[in-house]
């Protein structure tokens, strides 16, 4: 019985990575959406937060490789996780800043079509990672950019980025819905869906000198 015993607890867990930005960095503060997940899986998944604060899609395509391995690395290396067998996706909230505003306020915008087609290039690469290892395929949750919560967002804008503040809010929910549908679309083209929270969210944090660090 005890050996049995030891046998359940050490037996090989399913492997989950989280890649996103901010909202997902920082998904591991008490109570956030990560740390429930983890409380959730305790032993039966390992949780693997690889959210990137202040990054867009265009900047996570740089980074990909050290978090995501293709189908010729082996796993754990560095910075990856072998083979997640969930990958959530978790961008939009950054790439949907608005275009064209003043000084550098705008410098995290991806336009719409190219942040559809990022997401897809991540949901193939990690299920060709499974495919080439003769694993099982990898479920890739897509979570869509949520709706802003504009007058708060406007009002943090105002206190914490004074100095390139445009006097404008750089993040609307009707911008974001945009994002929102494009996720879905990306999942669904890859014959999955997309899901998402319907509360607004007011703070996005950022990191210093352009929000490209993972902080």
């Amino acid at each position: 019985v005890e050996r049995a015993a030891w046998s359940m607890d050490l037996s090989p867990r399913l492997r989950v990575l989280l890649f996103g930005d901010s909202l997902t960095q920082r998904g591991f503060a008490p109570g956030g959406w990560a740390a429930r997940l983890a409380d959730a899986c305790q032993r039966r998944a390992d949780v693997c937060n690889r959210g990137l604060s202040g990054y867009n899609t265009r900047w996570a395509a740089r980074a990909v490789g050290s978090v995501l391995p293709d189908g010729a690395c082996a796993g754990g290396v560095g910075g990856t996780v072998e083979r997640p067998d969930l990958l959530t996706l978790f961008f939009g909230a950054n790439d949907a800043v608005l275009p064209g505003l003043k000084g550098t306020a705008s410098r995290q915008h991806v336009p719409v079509a190219e942040y559809e087609r990022r997401l897809g290039d991540f949901i193939a690469r990690a299920r060709h990672g499974r495919a080439h290892s003769g694993a099982g395929a990898c479920v890739v949750c897509v979570l869509t950019p949520p709706p802003v919560d504009e007058p708060a967002r406007l009002a943090w804008e105002k206190e914490n980025h004074d100095v390139r503040f445009c006097g404008e809010n750089v993040r609307t929910t009707a911008h974001a819905s945009e994002y929102a549908a494009a996720a879905r679309r990306a999942a669904a083209a890859a014959g999955g869906a997309a899901g998402g929270a319907d509360a607004p969210v007011a703070v996005q944090q950022e990191q210093p000198g352009g929000g490209e660090g993972d902080g």
